[in-house]
């Protein structure tokens, strides 16, 4: 099985496909040894790229296939999947598209989710780009909100735009009972 095959599945949504993939290479007929050879190589399936960057969890996204996305997620949640061959991660997708259930999930699941896009910019921006309400995902270790974060990162012009479109983001708070104004300099 190749990346080019699996992303394929992955980008059309067909959840009993992937199942049954990830099925046959986990498959252990003998025993421990090849129960992690087979685990090894299911991750390694999963990790594979395409042409483009891409792994199947990048085609699931992009294709918004939510099914798939918790299937591949589950089977790999301590992958950083950093950005394709264009820079883009799967959150800076997600937001991009406009799909929030995906995003959750993402954030649920994925230990270490990269946020970064295409020409040095992230998430907030994309967000800010799609006038979306994607001000509301949180960083859910600490309960921050992307207006938190870009205050702490001191980005005023983003800041504006979030509280412009999602005024009562302002009331929100930390972990520590922090709003945004704490992390502002």
């Amino acid at each position: 099985m190749d990346s080019v095959s699996f992303g394929s599945e992955s980008k059309y949504g067909r959840p009993s496909i992937a199942k049954a993939l990830l099925h046959c290479t986990n498959a252990t007929p003998l025993g421990d040894i090849e129960s992690r050879v087979g685990a090894a190589a299911a991750k390694q399936m999963l990790r594979m790229r395409n042409n483009k960057g891409n792994t199947a969890l990048h085609e699931a996204v992009r294709n918004a296939r939510l099914n798939v996305v918790e299937i591949l997620t589950k089977e790999d949640p301590k992958f950083s999947y950093f950005g394709n061959d264009s820079g883009e991660t799967l959150l800076y997708i997600v937001v991009e598209r406009k799909c929030p259930l995906i995003a959750v999930k993402i954030l649920e699941t994925c230990k270490s989710a990269a946020h970064e896009g295409p020409d040095r910019k992230t998430t907030l921006h994309a967000a800010v780009m799609r006038h979306d309400l994607a001000a509301y995902i949180v960083d859910k270790d600490r309960k921050m909100t992307a207006l938190h974060l870009a205050a702490g990162q001191g980005h005023a012009n983003i800041m504006e735009a979030i509280i412009f479109q999602c005024l009562d983001c302002c009331e929100l708070v930390d972990e520590m009972g922090w709003n945004f104004l704490h992390f502002h300099d």
